[in-house]
């Protein structure tokens, strides 16, 4: 398993959704500083102390954008656009190009999804939308969403018509 895929599907959201104690990483803390806590976490997987050793990858490959959603004028609730570093490869089934974290204005009521590159699955050279929660008796749920077209603003705009009503928008 590649270390990209256990940060985007593994460790990322293990770190954001709280623990039984209820301490989870705040989205904020995680877009402010992507690419550095990204390359720590990939140091750490490789052993590596230095905190300018290279694991392959720069902190220009990673990437986080804020967008705010509005109600009436008013910001509604958050999504966060992640970058990974990513190429359509036989080898790279089921890694991201991006990731959207959707939450509150406080942080509150997270939301974690994946576009996620199929090569070798039901509809291979495709991208599928999947989302992830936290299971009732600990752990996390991945839910296929199906197909999803690889277009930044379609992928908002289908994550804002999902989540406007569990955010309050009508």
């Amino acid at each position: 398993m590649s270390d990209l895929y256990q940060l985007e599907h593994k460790i990322l959201p293990g770190l954001l959704f709280a623990d039984k104690e209820g301490r989870g990483m705040s989205p904020f803390l995680l877009g402010n500083s992507f690419s550095e806590i990204c390359l720590d976490i990939l140091r750490r997987m490789h052993g590596i102390d230095d905190e300018d050793g290279d694991v392959g990858y720069s902190a220009d490959d990673f990437a986080a954008e804020p967008i705010t959603v509005k109600d009436n004028g008013k910001p509604a609730y958050y999504i966060t656009r992640l970058r990974f570093p990513f190429m359509e490869s036989m080898s790279f089934s089921t890694l991201c190009p991006r990731i959207y974290m959707v939450h509150g204005l406080q942080g509150e009521n997270l939301h974690y999804y994946t576009i996620e590159y199929d090569q070798t699955g039901f509809e291979p050279g495709s991208y599928w939308l999947c989302g992830w929660v936290p299971g009732k008796n600990g752990g996390l749920i991945h839910a296929n969403m199906g197909t999803i077209g690889l277009d930044e603003g379609e992928e908002v705009r289908y994550l804002a018509d999902k989540c406007n009503a569990y955010f309050g928008i009508v």
